[in-house]
């Protein structure tokens, strides 16, 4: 995942629960805080993001899930 397809994701998740913005948590953190150029082509490689609600709320994320999830129209369409 480069950091055009993190932000992709990070906008359908935050679509997905109505909300401005999400939290990305784990190893595709780093490519929303560094540009991907200065980063080491490992830190592209993952296809998944870790994105929850700010308040961490649990049907978010699985309104998460279900709308941007694995095997959701957004992971088949986009492959990520």
């Amino acid at each position: 995942m480069n950091r055009e397809q993190l932000l992709h994701a990070i906008r359908a998740a935050a679509s997905a629960i109505n909300a401005h913005d999400v939290v990305v948590i784990g190893s595709q953190a780093i490519l929303a805080s560094i540009p991907e150029h200065q980063l080491p082509i490992e830190a592209t490689r993952s296809i998944e993001a870790d994105v929850m609600s700010r308040d961490g709320n649990a049907s978010d994320a699985d309104s998460i899930d279900a709308m941007v999830g694995e095997l959701s129209m957004f992971h088949e369409t986009h492959g990520y």
